[in-house]
């Protein structure tokens, strides 16, 4: 058994380090250039002392044979104890030019970005899940001052998005800053999340967590906040376009100022086997409305449990277009002032 148990563990797997000096590299990018990472390996990032800060300027080229495998991706990560920033210039970090599958960031600060600071997964435009990335964890991450999308990932498969905070640029500009975006993928989960939205300008599309063409998608335990005096096109919660299941539960979507003008969590287009929208309170000063269906599920929606107290809005839970099927709608508490109502759907009065 021991002989066995050696045989399925990746004992060739090393650690390479990257610091100033006494290093595998000084540079990130070096380790990538300079190895061919294999499954297992570990590219450990160095403050100069332990328990030190330190930034690392330059934009991080994942390498195209450095992907891991099933159970044993290729781990970049900020030393314990110390405190590492990368700051790039247009990418933190671009896995999404060679498709590089099974892959971990894990622990870095991020700052300093024009595009997507963390550009995953590889190149697809299709209007459908076309998954072709397996893998991809990202965890434990501070996202700081995104001017663009914060963390993408196209065509990605079985991907954790989880414990990351993402704040986004403060001011007014012209880029969408989306907190965590997921498109054309499978099987993917985005949790535990902290997502802070300003950017002041109502022009672009700036959603807390958007998704898009995906298939059998879970959404949990995040915190969306858009922090932000745009008036239009600030959703917390979005998703498109998707099949198989959509889960949304247990998050909370917070503002305390102004009006949206959008809808807070809403489930647009696509024909799903189910959607469930459980648990999670909306607080919301103005929105067009909390809860949003406008897909064709094959059965459902369910949404159940929920908290929602909307300053003003069309409803607190609305069924808007698509076609639903044996809906199942309750025990969900609303709040509501002004001419908005708890609960309406296209084809009836509100209720």
């Amino acid at each position: 058994l021991f002989f066995l148990s050696l045989l399925a563990a990746p004992a060739w797997a090393v650690t390479r380090t990257v610091c100033a000096s006494g290093c595998d590299s000084t540079t990130i990018n070096g380790v990538f250039t300079v190895f061919d990472l294999d499954p297992g390996d570990v590219v450990e990032v160095r403050a100069d002392i332990l328990g030190g800060s330190k930034t690392y300027f330059e934009d991080v080229s994942w390498g195209s044979n450095d992907g891991g495998a099933v159970g044993s991706p290729v781990t970049l990560l900020a030393r314990a104890g110390d405190s590492v920033t990368i700051a790039g210039v247009t990418h933190a970090i671009n896995s999404h030019s060679v498709g590089v599958q099974y892959i971990s960031i894990n622990g870095f600060r991020f700052t300093g970005t024009s595009a997507h600071t963390l550009w995953l997964g590889v190149s697809g435009t299709a209007t459908q899940s076309n998954p072709a990335v397996a893998g991809v964890t990202v965890k434990n991450n501070f996202l700081d001052g995104t001017p663009a999308q914060g963390i993408y990932c196209n065509r990605c498969s079985g991907a954790l998005i989880a414990n990351n905070t993402v704040l986004g640029q403060d001011g007014s500009y012209a880029g969408q800053a989306d907190g965590v975006v997921l498109y054309r993928g499978a099987d993917n989960i985005v949790e535990h999340n902290h997502i802070t939205i300003r950017n002041d300008n109502s022009s672009p599309h700036v959603d807390g967590v958007q998704t898009g063409w995906e298939k059998n998608i879970t959404i949990r335990y995040n915190y969306v906040n858009q922090d932000n005096s745009a008036t239009s096109n600030r959703q917390f919660y979005f998703t498109s376009n998707s099949e198989g299941f959509v889960r949304i539960y247990n998050n909370i979507a917070y503002k305390t100022v102004g009006t949206t003008g959008s809808y807070v969590l809403i489930v647009k287009q696509g024909s799903q086997t189910e959607v469930g929208i459980f648990n999670n309170t909306i607080v919301v000063s103005g929105s067009a409305g909390g809860i949003v269906i406008q897909s064709s599920p094959t059965i459902g929606p369910s949404v159940q449990n929920n908290i929602v107290q909307l300053g003003n809005g069309t409803a607190g839970i609305l069924l808007n277009g698509g076609n639903q099927v044996r809906t199942n709608v309750h025990h969900n508490v609303c709040y509501r002032t002004g001419s908005s109502s708890c609960w309406r759907d296209s084809g009836g009065p509100a209720g």
